[in-house]
């Protein structure tokens, strides 16, 4: 099986399903484990990014060794990228282990590169307080709230989060905003693994 984890602001429930059916199209064509992907503005004509090899450095945290990852972004419209990816393969110095995360930044870069550059660490301290597999979940959860709290003090700006944590065969996905997971079978069918939150949803009202 292979996931997708991707940005796509589009509030059209129409092209969502669009982008779906075309990233799934596109990756059950190669054998890929995992494909990261952060796109601005997916209404627009898809424009590969103008910045540098050197502007991925800090995706890439550690390759994968047992996980076929790719990853790749399109800026749109927009004059800067606001997201940020991570490819953190032997997370934890463990083979069996890999992280994968895309933030959607909204008003500016500095909450999703924040983000991202915390949700390792925080994950990491909370898989040790929880100790054993059936307390990742609840680990998940805690990472959340401690990079939140730690990017909330000093930023304007602000991040979706979906992140995929790969332990043994297992695959645990967390998500908050409009980010999405898709997953992909060998028989080429896929489906959501994610569920877009909103505003306008009625759970989300306090």
């Amino acid at each position: 099986m292979s996931t997708i984890l991707y940005c796509d602001p589009s509030e059209d429930d129409e092209k969502h399903a669009v982008t779906d059916s075309r990233l799934a199209e596109y990756l059950s064509r190669d054998t890929v484990g995992f494909l990261v992907a952060r796109a601005t503005d997916s209404s627009s004509d898809s424009s590969s990014s103008s910045e540098s090899i050197s502007e991925y450095d800090n995706v890439v945290v550690d390759g994968s060794k047992r996980c076929l990852v790719g990853f790749a972004d399109t800026r749109g419209k927009r004059d800067t990228m606001e997201d940020a990816m991570l490819v953190h393969g032997q997370f934890r110095d463990n083979d069996d282990e890999d992280l994968f995360a895309v933030f959607d930044g909204h008003g500016g870069s500095n909450a999703a590169i924040r983000a991202s550059n915390e949700i390792g660490d925080a994950l990491e301290a909370a898989l040790e307080t929880r100790g054993t597999e059936d307390g990742i979940p609840a680990a998940l959860i805690d990472a959340f709230r401690s990079v939140h709290e730690k990017i909330i003090v000093d930023l304007t700006s602000g991040t979706t989060a979906l992140v995929a944590y790969v332990c043994g065969a297992r695959v645990f996905v967390a998500s908050t905003g409009d980010c999405r997971a898709l997953a992909l079978r060998r028989d080429g069918t896929w489906s959501r693994v994610t569920r877009d939150h909103r505003p306008t949803d009625p759970e989300e009202k306090a």
